[in-house]
């Protein structure tokens, strides 16, 4: 790949970087492209080296006011235009983030990161890229791990992010904002100033604003001994991945099968831990597990007779010399209904009462090549969605069609397998009954599971 001679330390740093990518001569570079300085100057840069096949995505999060967004879109439009560069606009719709953050609990800067990723995406995929440039800088990295310090991170999170993580790629995490700031007035590159990063509502900007200042006037040495600790990071780490990889998990019909369990229990526990921390988010899909229950998990598997673990969604046991990791049915949070079912029964919890009857294949239930036992009878949880129609559908949303409000919400009865979500039980409330879609068409007449709850 031919790149344009390098002008100064920036377009050089991209140069060097681009160099170590394996990009086709026909593949659509993507830069993503907010507007404001540190994306301008790496969109200036790859238009200076890599004219050619390069791509502007900007995405429009509907988050600030209208006209704000509109002067920034007419500043993206016309500096894409002067440097001869193809951009595509994506925009997601005015609420559309704050509600996915109400949802996840995770907060709006994590849901505007989703919708953001989710759009470049799919951008991708029409472009049949695998390279995406985002402008992170070295005060991003240390922000970074600052707060993932301050949240008890482990070495894995203390490295911070990642140069390269196809096909998210950083070219610029070695240089400082100051010098992106100073290529951009050199070159007379305008870029706009986004108003929510004066907000102390965001947790980044609460640490860049408040935290940060105070640490330069009392710990001025804080950046330097920051940056020490994300080198010995990324040491430890490596040595923790290898050791865990030893001892990976490693997929089987009813969960994911671990190496012998006496080699497991002779590693470190380090490596233990992340082996298991790596197989859990894999099995579940969450990002962010508990240390503590990993470590009670371990514990339970190496002491007792019984040697099992059970909470936090999973199960975790011997078998046949070997550790079996699956997923488990539990409900810790306080409040709500939960009921176990096995089959055929009726079951009284409290003032709960769950019937599960089987029927005739043109009846109405759960069909029975779309579950597995046990399943779970319970209340609804936070962040709970179900697979149909070629997707994921939030229960928030579902009970907004369904015009349920407030306590009723509470108690709409959720069947749960160790895959998910079965069913969603409507009909009570003057809705239908949704079920899982089965991934591939089966016979139609199958049995099915009707499954009653009353006194909720």
């Amino acid at each position: 790949m031919a790149l344009r001679p390098a002008r100064g330390v920036v377009e050089a740093r991209l140069s060097a970087f681009l160099g170590t990518l394996a990009l086709e001569a026909r593949e659509v570079l993507i830069v993503a492209y907010s507007g404001g300085p540190d994306s301008t100057a790496l969109l200036a840069a790859a238009a200076a080296l890599r004219p050619d096949r390069l791509l502007a995505v900007h995405v429009d999060h509907g988050l600030r006011p209208a006209a704000e967004r509109d002067a920034e879109r007419r500043l993206v439009v016309d500096l894409c235009a002067r440097l001869k560069v193809r951009l595509t606009i994506a925009r997601v719709r005015p609420g559309a983030v704050s509600a996915l953050a109400a949802r996840s609990r995770g907060g709006v800067e994590a849901a505007a990161r989703a919708y953001r990723y989710r759009a470049l995406k799919k951008i991708m995929d029409r472009e049949t890229s695998s390279h995406v440039l985002l402008a992170h800088t070295r005060d991003d990295q240390v922000e970074t791990a600052l707060m993932r310090l301050m949240g008890g991170s482990g070495s894995a999170g203390l490295r911070g992010m990642a140069a390269v993580n196809p096909p998210w790629y950083r070219p610029f995490l070695g240089l400082g904002k100051s010098e992106l700031l100073d290529y951009n007035l050199r070159l007379g590159l305008p870029y706009s100033i986004d108003s929510t990063n004066a907000s102390v509502d965001y947790l980044r900007n609460r640490v860049r604003l408040l935290l940060m200042p105070f640490l330069d006037r009392d710990f001025p040495g804080w950046r330097r001994g920051l940056s020490h600790t994300i080198e010995r990071a990324l040491l430890d780490s490596q040595a923790i991945t290898d050791g865990a990889r030893t001892i990976a998990f490693r997929p089987v019909a009813e969960g994911l099968l671990a190496a012998k369990a006496d080699s497991f229990l002779a590693m470190p526990e380090s490596c233990r831990i992340a082996s298991l921390l790596e197989a859990i988010g894999a099995l579940t899909g969450r990002s962010r597990l508990s240390l503590r229950m990993a470590r009670a998990a371990l514990a339970a598997l190496g002491s007792g007779t019984r040697r099992r673990y059970r909470g936090g969604g999973i199960e975790l046991c011997w078998r046949n010399g070997m550790v079996l990791l699956r997923r488990g049915l539990d409900f810790p949070e306080r409040g709500g209904y939960f009921v176990v079912i096995d089959g055929a029964c009726r079951v009284r919890a409290g003032r709960c009462v769950v019937e599960a009857v089987w029927t005739s294949g043109n009846g109405r239930g759960i069909r029975s090549d779309a579950f597995s036992f046990p399943i779970v009878v319970r209340s609804r949880r936070p962040g709970d969605s179900i697979e149909f129609n070629g997707g994921g559908k939030h229960l928030d949303d579902l009970f907004s069609e369904w015009g349920l409000q407030g306590d009723s919400r509470a108690v709409v009865p959720v069947v749960e397998d160790r895959d998910g979500i079965v069913a969603v039980l409507g009909s009570r409330f003057g809705a239908k009954d949704r079920y899982r879609e089965l991934a591939k068409a089966k016979a139609r007449a199958v049995p099915r599971l009707a499954v009653i709850v009353k006194g909720v």
